[in-house]
């Protein structure tokens, strides 16, 4: 990075040399190859999107790598015609909740994934399988599913002792849906309505919603009771 160079600046100039064909064209991606049958999303659908470094070893080892990361997300929604609503990067995984138009989710997470496990390798002159597997996703079902998906995203940070409020990690959808940070990456309009009709009086509910959960994150910690995930 030279002098002057923003990370934002890096991590663009290196995104913008990706060659995109307009059919989420598939990388040779730096992940285990599993053999399993094709996945058929059905479109329409809100999906709760994981994936795990190899062996559970970290896919992001500073801010660089973040940035870069969230660059290709960035992409990866325009191309795909995704919507993002919420999100968070943690050390050896990530979170995202992703809207799905058309059936591009496996064809879209196979070329993000595959990108940025190039540009680490290459990067940190790493061989070999970045990613463990092919990625996790759950479809969200009801209102109320979505809801805690929205919380519980930006607070994997505090029950992993990261930080103690999600405010404090910067790499989520936290500070964009309470109106800390400009939006980004994310997608404000489905969230926030469900708070309340004022936009200020809906990213306070939101934060009010956010920190009850907090409480209970930080309540697990001290008493060693955090659920554990196949994340962990």
């Amino acid at each position: 990075m030279s002098r002057g160079q923003s990370l934002q600046q890096t991590a663009h100039a290196s995104v913008s040399k990706l060659r995109w064909t307009g059919r989420l064209p598939l990388a040779p991606a730096c992940i285990c190859p599993v053999p399993r049958s094709a996945r058929n999303h059905v479109a329409g659908g809100i999906f709760h999107v994981t994936s795990r470094g190899n062996r559970s070893s970290d896919i992001f080892v500073d801010n660089l790598c973040r940035t870069r990361f969230l660059s290709l997300l960035t992409l990866t929604i325009e191309r795909a015609n995704w919507k993002c609503f919420s999100y968070c990067l943690m050390t050896n995984h990530f979170h995202l909740a992703l809207d799905i138009d058309h059936p591009t989710l496996s064809a879209g997470m196979h070329w993000l994934n595959g990108c940025y496990a190039q540009s680490f390798n290459r990067r940190h002159q790493f061989k070999g399988h970045l990613f463990e597997e092919r990625f996790h996703s759950e479809p969200i079902e009801s209102e109320s599913h979505f809801l805690e998906l929205t919380r519980y995203l930006p607070l994997n940070p505090v029950r992993a002792g990261i930080c103690d409020h999600p405010g404090e990690w910067p790499w989520s959808s936290y500070r964009a849906l309470a109106g800390r940070a400009d939006p980004g990456v994310i997608s404000t309009d489905r969230v926030l309505p469900l708070f309340g009709r004022n936009p200020d009086s809906a990213r306070r509910a939101y934060e009010a919603f956010v920190d009850d959960g907090r409480r209970r994150a930080l309540s697990e910690r001290v008493r060693g009771t955090v659920p554990r995930t196949w994340l962990d």
